[in-house]
């Protein structure tokens, strides 16, 4: 897996390695305005530190964005019990799993070989719950012909949008859905958006009729 966001790595390498420690540092944490905004002044001093603050941050704060303290009457918070039941679950599915933060560009041409399958989740054409300022439409080309020139396969998600149904529309099987912001609020579940799965033919003949 790769991620350019050093806070998320270092919380999948903590997990692969040290998950125990993290969920030492979890486990007597209450659920409070106050510990939300100690966790945002300080992160920490030890990877672990870093990452059980970053993770409880982002569990506590509104829409998992680690920037505002969530409540919710609609959709309450994950119990300490489902915390500790993912972070093992994570920890078992990282097993063997290498852990890189580098810029797709490099990326790409480093792991590509027949027989392998990328999937890729860069940031979209328009906002939603994705900073988009970094990208413009050429880096969104570049990907785009990257990928076409790969040697495995690959599954693409991205915002249903004119720009990416332009860019992948020859050649490519894309299908349309749509998923909630999770930005509840007390009356509401969220705000519905579409997004799209992309897939070049050579992805299409490997799945299951249906």
């Amino acid at each position: 897996m790769n991620d350019l966001d050093e806070r998320l790595v270092t919380f999948y390498r903590v997990v692969q390695h040290h998950p125990q420690a993290l969920l030492d540092e979890l486990t007597w944490l209450p659920r409070s305005r106050a510990t939300f905004e100690e966790l945002l002044a300080q992160p920490g001093v030890t990877d672990i530190q870093r990452a059980a603050r970053w993770f409880a941050a982002n569990k506590l704060s509104f829409a998992s964005k680690g920037e505002h303290f969530g409540t919710s009457f609609v959709r309450p918070g994950a119990s300490r019990e489902r915390w500790h039941a993912g972070i093992f679950d994570l920890h078992e599915r990282l097993d063997r799993v290498y852990i890189e933060r580098l810029d797709w560009r490099e990326l790409l041409p480093r792991y590509d070989r027949p027989g392998a399958l990328f999937y890729v989740d860069p940031p979209y054409t328009a906002g939603h719950q994705y900073d988009v300022g970094a990208w413009g439409e050429e880096d969104h080309v570049a990907l785009r012909d990257a990928l076409f020139a790969l040697e495995g396969a690959w599954v693409l998600s991205y915002d249903d949008s004119e720009l990416v149904r332009d860019l992948y529309g020859e050649g490519c099987t894309i299908r349309s859905m749509t998923r909630s912001t999770s930005m509840a609020n007390r009356s509401k579940t969220g705000v519905r958006f579409g997004e799209v799965v992309i897939t070049p033919r050579k992805v299409d003949a490997m799945l299951p009729a249906g």
